[in-house]
């Protein structure tokens, strides 16, 4: 005779086997798909070494001229592709192309007004469409890198005072 004990372990045992609750059912593989995809598109992409930074340095005071450049690289996916760089107004408060400003990070009331040129000789404000002059220039090969130079200028003008002054100016290319 079994007893009631030795009843509910068998029990409990056929009804876990009932469920699939056995050893190999835990160990047991399940699998799925993975779906990868990528899109390639024609046109241009922006790549930079030096995260395209326009770093002006630190100064005392805005009683000189500060010039300084930085370079980054446009990449077509189609060989001899024509294409405009602009460069928009940033995000200084009031900006146009033709009057960028750096807004001090802890006081949005404080601003450095400043400019991009497309050459050393700061001869043009380097903007897009109708807002300054727009560079236009030729890959020979696809995925070619071609080098921009931007040449920023802050001209003398009156301290706002001291702290961190930055601006983010989007580089915008268009094929042509």
């Amino acid at each position: 005779m079994m007893s009631r004990i030795s009843t509910r372990i068998a029990f409990a045992s056929a009804l876990v086997a009932s469920l699939g609750f056995t050893g190999s059912a835990f160990a047991a593989s399940k699998s799925g798909t993975l779906n990868v995809q990528l899109t390639i598109e024609e046109g241009c992409s922006v790549f930079d070494t030096d995260g395209a930074n326009l770093n002006f340095g630190t100064w005392s005071g805005l009683t000189d001229n500060i010039k300084q450049s930085a370079t980054f690289n446009v990449s077509c996916s189609t060989a001899n592709a024509k294409f405009t760089v602009g460069l928009d107004a940033g995000k200084g408060a009031g900006a146009s192309a033709a009057a960028r400003y750096m807004t001090n990070s802890t006081d949005a009331t404080k601003k450095v007004g400043y400019n991009l040129y497309t050459a050393s000789d700061y001869q043009k404000v380097w903007g897009t469409g109708a807002d300054a002059v727009s560079y236009t220039a030729a890959t020979t090969a696809a995925q070619t890198n071609v080098p921009f130079t931007v040449y920023g200028w802050v001209k003398p003008q009156i301290n706002p005072g001291s702290g961190v002054y930055k601006d983010t100016v989007a580089i915008l290319v268009t094929l042509n």
